[in-house]
């Protein structure tokens, strides 16, 4: 259930009902049956965060999370998803 590559400063990818949300892991502790739970500070999150904040108006219910599993993240490396973007930028200015 550990896993000692999710170290804070970290990106990581939630995928949460469609939504994909990127962020860096600021704090990681365990919890008591040995899970890994990790505090993610998410970039660009307002479709994330409008959904949430739907959700809990339907429903009277807080949906926010403070913090996430390790089942529930991957590990992104920041310089693949760099190139990734620069090969798309030059892919879209080839057109």
């Amino acid at each position: 259930m550990e896993n000692n590559k999710y170290t804070v400063g970290s990106m990581v990818i939630n995928r949460y009902k469609g939504i994909t949300r990127l962020g860096v892991i600021q704090s990681k502790r365990k919890d008591s049956q040995g899970w890994m739970n990790f505090r993610i500070h998410f970039f660009e999150d307002a479709v994330y965060q409008s959904s949430q904040r739907n959700r809990s108006a339907l429903s009277g219910e807080d949906f926010f999370r403070e913090t996430y599993r390790v089942d529930e993240l991957e590990l992104v490396d920041p310089q693949w998803l760099s190139t990734v973007l620069r090969s798309y930028g030059e892919y879209h200015n080839e057109r």
